[in-house]
């Protein structure tokens, strides 16, 4: 089977301002079908408010956008039900227990599947029957990638997933992630600075920086590309952000090869 040619995500000339800063700059990025998609910078380059656009919480002007092949300003139900969002410090209904937050999703999401529901309850160690209100700030994340996983979506965007939470947590996600990936049909865009936990997710990689996305492509040919220049070593994600980062502005592209 051929791989889908439409992009699972579309950004065109994404300009956001905010007063006199604009902290978007004319973003063009595109995100492969059945890809993840690591966009990295540091606080502040604008990640939050690109996926703020992206869900539709920020309006787009001027530029154009477009998830699984639609317009973002008029997604179908149908398309949107295909979606899914996690967000560093997402909110949960803080009164209902895992069990009442699933009898309440399920019915909103016709691809919700019950047994990788299950699954990923039993890998993440989520008590079920504990109110969200009453978790700590890891299980809380951990229940929103549950929610957001289990509903079987075309794509995940996610934003800042792995800030501020310990390194059992942290791998619960991957672990989460990794065998959702496996399963195929999803792609991810992830907006983050934490490197160690994208290196073991994802195949393509942009850098946002100063509003602006530079250096989109696949992830083994930037290592290939950042080898060379560093003399044939074998590049770690790390060090490859730090070099991209450092490049020339010649030497920088936008959007996706």
């Amino acid at each position: 089977m051929n791989p889908d040619p439409t992009p699972a995500v579309a950004v065109r000339g994404l300009t956001v301002r905010f007063g006199r800063v604009r902290a978007l700059d004319d973003v063009t990025l595109s995100v492969p079908t059945g890809a993840f998609f690591a966009l990295l910078g540091p606080n502040g380059a604008g990640k939050s408010t690109l996926l703020r656009c992206l869900v539709g919480a920020i309006p787009v002007a001027p530029g154009t956008v477009s998830l699984l092949g639609h317009d973002v300003a008029r997604l179908p139900l149908s398309v949107r039900q295909r979606l899914s969002y996690v967000a560093e410090g997402q909110r949960l209904p803080h009164d209902l227990t895992v069990r009442h937050l699933e009898r309440y999703l399920a019915p909103l999401y016709p691809s919700w599947d019950a047994a990788v529901s299950a699954r990923l309850l039993e890998r993440f160690g989520v008590p079920s029957a504990r109110r969200t209100g009453a978790m700590s700030r890891g299980q809380r994340m951990l229940v929103a990638l549950w929610s957001a996983l289990a509903a079987r979506p075309a794509l995940l965007l996610l934003d800042e997933p792995f800030t501020g939470l310990d390194v059992a947590v942290k791998d619960r996600l991957v672990d989460g992630l990794l065998e959702t990936l496996a399963e195929g049909g999803l792609s991810v865009l992830a907006c983050t600075h934490d490197v160690a936990e994208v290196e073991l997710l994802a195949d393509w990689l942009g850098v946002l920086r100063d509003g602006r996305v530079m250096h989109a492509a696949p992830l083994e040919r930037l290592r290939e590309e950042a080898a060379a220049r560093l003399g044939g070593s074998p590049v770690t994600l790390k060090a490859l952000y730090l070099d991209l980062t450092k490049a020339p502005s010649g030497a920088e592209t936008q959007g996706a090869a």
